[in-house]
């Protein structure tokens, strides 16, 4: 990312199912706007692998209480500053702000970016208010080209293919890539602070 001295605005950060890991805060200590982040759980946690994380994802409430969360921080944020939002959500994460960024007000995400968010597959018809950008993986259990056509019919999507599996930026993750990780990183920096400076 380049350093430029300007003040890059408020970043949400929506974690996985693994929650905010290390390499996830990690990933994003070079950006230099305030920094929220978000996680399905109270608390973090350390998963020895992706089902166990699933089914304690699923304990928790799973999408629906993320979702609750995701919604009471964005109405906190509004209430608390007129700066509008970049957002990010990984997974589960970009599930929940796919779905929230159909009901927000205008103007409260300047953009969004989801990393393959699966479960947007059960919510295809919602209409995100903000220019959201979607960034698809491999997966083994649904038609992730046809699910991505049918969300590019949707104002404000785009959609984007990768090579890797669903979870590649995560080190946690049984699809973990690290050179995939690694080149998705710096283009989603970059592609944030362009969104920052448009």
């Amino acid at each position: 990312m380049r350093n430029n001295h300007r003040q890059q605005l408020p970043l949400l950060v929506c974690s996985d199912i693994f929650g905010l890991t290390p390499a996830l805060q990690a990933m994003f200590r070079l950006w230099r706007g305030p920094l929220l982040w978000l996680s399905p759980y109270q608390q973090s946690h350390q998963f020895q692998h992706d089902e166990q994380a699933y089914r304690y994802f699923l304990q928790q409430g799973g999408l629906d209480s993320y979702r609750q969360k995701l919604q009471q921080l964005l109405q906190s944020h509004a209430q608390s500053s007129s700066a509008p939002l970049l957002a990010v959500g990984f997974s589960a994460g970009a599930a929940a702000l796919w779905c929230e960024a159909a009901d927000i007000e205008p103007g409260l995400i300047k953009q969004a970016f989801c990393f393959y968010g699966g479960q947007i597959r059960f919510y295809p018809e919602l209409q995100p208010k903000c220019p959201t950008s979607m960034m698809w993986a491999k997966e083994s259990h649904f038609d992730v080209k046809a699910l991505a056509q049918t969300v590019a019919a949707t104002a404000n999507v785009s959609s984007s293919f990768c090579q890797y599996g669903h979870g590649f930026i995560n080190p946690a993750s049984a699809q973990y890539h690290k050179q995939g990780a690694a080149f998705y990183q710096r283009w989603l920096l970059q592609q944030l602070t362009l969104a920052c400076n448009s």
